[in-house]
């Protein structure tokens, strides 16, 4: 999980800090970690952002992969 965090903040270093998929992978992944109030500072950038509406979009091999977004998501305090 450590090496996913890093790589998403790798990811905002070199300039990709506009994709949306980044920001909230990194707040999963904060939100599983605990780390709850770095983890509303990200996505408190993108007003009416709620869980159920980006995750019907998303398609993943594993559907597991999914549940684990939305776990971290709502751990981290943001909206079904």
């Amino acid at each position: 999980m450590e090496r996913r965090l890093t790589t998403i903040r790798a990811l905002d270093v070199v300039g990709y800090s506009g994709l949306m998929a980044a920001y909230v992978n990194l707040t999963s992944v904060l939100g599983e970690l605990g780390r709850l109030e770095e983890a509303r500072e990200v996505l408190f950038q993108e007003p009416g952002f709620t869980i159920r509406a980006y995750t019907a979009g998303l398609v993943y091999r594993n559907p597991a992969d999914v549940v684990k977004i939305a776990e971290g998501l709502r751990r981290a305090g943001l909206p079904g």
